[in-house]
């Protein structure tokens, strides 16, 4: 069946705003390359943490959703005091979506952040002094703007918080003495309101060890959680609503 005229010129009109998303989005995906926004990312990184940065591969996800996809991602450790030369934080792949509707109401909706295979490395020397002393000083130097918690995350949502088989090393030097974690699991989720902030979440880990920098006293530990907590901002209080805990196949409530 033909068009009418008046139809023809309601369908143009209605298909001119699409044409110019699309637009919009080609282009924006054609200008922000990875090597460009390598060149925006990394040196700020660098610059906060005072920190040499590696990084393989970045894109730009617009549509349907706004997202953020990072591949083999390292953050070199404190040179020199006795530091190892392993980096201080590495992932294989990190993955961010959010919805773009929502914040044009001023709601932030974060659909999915997915960490695969993140390794973190903490270390104190033998002096006494960690890997990440010299960040936490420079951020506190920096001047902190006043805000109100309940505020700021009320509106906030993170449907889909998920670490994907990380690792995580504890290892003190001067104590000599070493907390290592390998296989760690995590889904949680995150819904903040003007009244506080919800947590609820299941984690595993695979093999937990503890013991000496060179050999571990205990080892293979088994753990999983199934929790749920509520953070009330006006009273300062954290409620524990759900704690289910297992250590190797012995249960805790």
């Amino acid at each position: 069946m033909a068009l009418s005229r008046k139809a023809k010129v309601w369908l143009i009109v209605v298909s001119i705003p699409v044409i110019l998303i699309i637009v919009a989005v080609i282009a924006l995906k054609a200008y922000f390359t990875s090597d460009r926004l390598k060149a925006l990312v990394v040196p700020r990184v660098e610059e906060a943490t005072h920190r040499s940065v590696a990084l393989n591969d970045i894109g730009l996800s617009i549509f349907p959703s706004l997202g953020v996809d990072m591949d083999g991602f390292s953050l070199a450790n404190r040179k020199g005091d006795g530091f190892s030369s392993q980096p201080m934080v590495s992932l294989d792949r990190l993955s961010v979506r959010v919805n773009v509707m929502p914040l044009l109401k001023g709601k932030v909706e974060v659909t999915r952040v997915i960490l695969e295979q993140p390794k973190i490395l903490i270390e104190t020397n033998r002096a006494g002094v960690t890997n990440y002393s010299d960040m936490t000083q420079a951020s506190a130097n920096q001047p902190r703007a006043s805000s109100s918690g309940s505020r700021s995350m009320a509106g906030f949502l993170l449907s889909n918080f998920q670490i994907v088989n990380g690792s995580l090393d504890y290892v003190d030097y001067k104590q000599n003495s070493a907390v290592r974690v390998r296989g760690l699991d995590n889904t949680m989720s995150l819904q903040g309101s003007s009244d506080g902030v919800t947590i609820e979440g299941k984690e595993s880990v695979a093999d937990l060890s503890y013991g000496t920098v060179t050999s571990p006293l205990i080892s293979g530990l088994r753990l999983t959680l199934d929790h749920r907590e509520v953070y009330n901002t006006s009273k300062d209080v954290v409620t524990v609503e759900k704690g289910d805990m297992t250590i190797q196949d012995m249960p805790l409530k």
